[in-house]
């Protein structure tokens, strides 16, 4: 029981090919939600696994966070897009609930949350639920309380293997946003993303 012998990684690859069905039966109920055809709802989902790098990571990558990612994103695209239409608020403590894990899982993922006017689809739609949810504050401080307790699970895990509550996994790495290189992550043949996934475009 050494963490490295092949059952384990039987273990991760099984847990990437769940996770992987768990993205796409939320990828398809997110279309579904926007009143997607038959066809759409057909075609859509081999597109992304085969058309994008998630293939790749449910079957050769699988200990990499990518595809856990997946899953826990387009859930939190579904529950959040349901709350916004309907107010219900336990789909507010699941969108919130699901923000966390995916901050827990890769933190530049917290980046999903700039999706939400487009799960609105109208401004109205998301003032709205904004309103909704100012409105009834002990949902929203619990939805905050859930959050955070998840995103804390890092913090504690690094003070007990570090000593230190932060640690700097990339080390010399890091973004420069007064140099962004857009057009080379849209078009080189380094890493462009339109060059070596055309679906996305």
């Amino acid at each position: 029981a050494d963490g490295y012998s092949v059952f384990y990684a039987f273990a991760v690859n099984f847990a990437a090919i769940f996770y992987l069905g768990i993205g796409l039966i939320y990828f398809r109920k997110l279309l579904r939600s926007y009143q997607a055809g038959d066809t759409a709802l057909a075609f859509l989902p081999p597109l992304l696994v085969f058309g994008t790098n998630i293939f790749y990571y449910a079957v050769i990558e699988s200990s990499m966070s990518h595809i856990y990612s997946f899953a826990a994103i387009t859930t939190f695209m579904w529950y959040a897009r349901v709350y916004i239409i309907s107010h219900f608020k336990r789909y507010f403590i699941y969108s919130m609930l699901l923000f966390g894990l995916i901050i827990l899982i890769r933190p530049v993922n917290g980046l999903v949350i700039l999706l939400l006017p487009f799960l609105a689809m109208s401004p109205v739609k998301l003032r709205e639920a904004f309103t909704a949810t100012v409105k009834r504050p002990l949902l929203l401080l619990t939805g905050i309380a859930g959050t955070l307790t998840l995103i804390s699970l890092q913090f504690i895990i690094y003070k007990i293997q570090t000593g230190s509550f932060f640690v700097d996994a990339y080390g010399d790495e890091s973004f420069d946003f007064t140099n962004p290189h857009i057009f080379s992550f849209l078009f080189s043949f380094k890493k462009g993303l339109f060059l070596y996934l055309p679906i996305t475009f």
